[in-house]
């Protein structure tokens, strides 16, 4: 285990003391390792364009405005935080997850990887469809040009 996600593990376990002056300083440091590593994770999938929902970072997180708050905590190997954002007045609050895998080595470009792969097959399946819903109207444009070549006056 790197030295890094030890030390996450470590502020995880302070964060849970009994000591509020311990908890507190474990829950900022906690922010500031992990807030650029969520922000740097959510700008990758956003150069794909992908809702951000896919990949565990909710609807009314933004990574370029709002700030994240405090700790939540840690379940299932994830990180939870809560975050808040007033933009025109409006509040938005959410709870983004950091996996804690994200701290290893080389975890940006396998998300990246992950991301591409994900756009690259979402696209293609956008392909196909539209190649059936274009073949269909091309073919009904064409019978529907046949039957107009067919039509002889009549009158009626």
């Amino acid at each position: 285990m790197n030295s890094l996600k030890q030390k996450v593990l470590q502020l995880v376990d302070d964060f849970k003391s009994d000591s509020k002056s311990k908890s507190a300083k474990a829950e900022k440091e906690l922010i500031k390792i992990c807030e650029p590593i969520i922000k740097r994770f959510y700008n990758i999938a956003s150069k794909f364009d992908i809702s951000t929902e896919h990949f565990d970072f909710p609807y009314d997180y933004c990574a370029s405005r709002g700030s994240i708050d405090s700790f939540v905590g840690f379940e299932d190997m994830k990180l939870e935080f809560y975050y808040t954002d007033g933009c025109r007045g409006e509040l938005y609050e959410a709870y983004p997850e950091m996996p804690l895998n994200w701290l290893d080595e080389g975890s940006e470009e396998e998300f990246f990887k992950i991301c591409k792969d994900y756009t690259l097959r979402e696209k293609s399946l956008e392909i196909e469809r539209l190649k059936k819903n274009y073949v269909a109207k091309y073919n009904s444009l064409k019978n529907k040009c046949k039957e107009i070549e067919l039509m002889t006056y009549s009158k009626e």
